[in-house]
């Protein structure tokens, strides 16, 4: 399990330096590896949580955890009755507008049980139809990514899982070397975190197929 500070000296090594001689402080070291991790949290979708509503009649909107970097499963229904939670199809507003021009109605012929789910904006989605009397009080269950925290202190690891602390090393390099405004070798740091990042994929998916087979 690597820390802040192990990462600074993993990353100082790929670029040949110490931290008496670096062109970077501490700080803003720190910077990069925590912008490493949020875009390695994104891609393998290794920082998990999930978050659950309970919806009322005809209120369509719920608000979304302020860490959310995307949602990937939703599902509604009530848990404690056979066969009535189930996954909701999440769509972009662009699509949703397309299938269901009239999505936005505020009738009572358009509420019913939920089956679509929109996220209209970072911190908000809809789900549709809204809620009838009958469904109301039901659960509304979103599975999403959520964007690590920042590391500050030495001793802070990554959020993300822990087979994806090797790659974070480089693509801190890679913002290193463009403040240098060293293509060269950016494009180099960058393109072995893209091989380590997708060996390391590899290995949990081919895991994760045995385990299932």
């Amino acid at each position: 399990m690597s820390t802040l500070q192990q990462l600074r000296e993993d990353t100082l090594l790929l670029l040949r330096q110490t931290a008496s001689d670096s062109n970077f402080t501490a700080s803003q070291l720190n910077s990069f590896i925590n912008r490493g991790t949020e875009l390695t949290a994104a891609v393998s979708e290794s920082t998990k949580d999930e978050i659950e509503y309970t919806v009322e009649e005809n209120v369509e909107g719920y608000t979304l955890p302020s860490d959310n970097l995307l949602i990937t499963a939703a599902y509604f229904g009530d848990k404690s009755k056979p066969n009535d939670l189930y996954p909701l199809d999440i769509y972009t507003e662009e699509v949703v507008r397309k299938i269901r021009p009239y999505w936005l109605d505020d009738t009572v012929n358009s509420q019913g049980r939920p089956k679509v789910l929109v996220q209209v904006d970072k911190l908000t989605v809809i789900i549709n139809p809204r809620p009838n009397a009958e469904n109301a009080g039901k659960k509304l269950l979103l599975k999403y990514i959520f964007n690590p925290a920042p590391m500050n202190s030495d001793g802070d690891e990554p959020s993300v899982a822990l087979i994806f602390h090797p790659v974070l090393k480089f693509y801190a390099a890679f913002l290193c070397y463009l403040s240098l405004e060293n293509q060269k070798m950016a494009t180099s740091m960058y393109s072995q975190w893209v091989e380590h990042y997708q060996l390391i994929k590899g290995i949990g998916t081919r895991t994760a197929d045995e385990v299932f087979s």
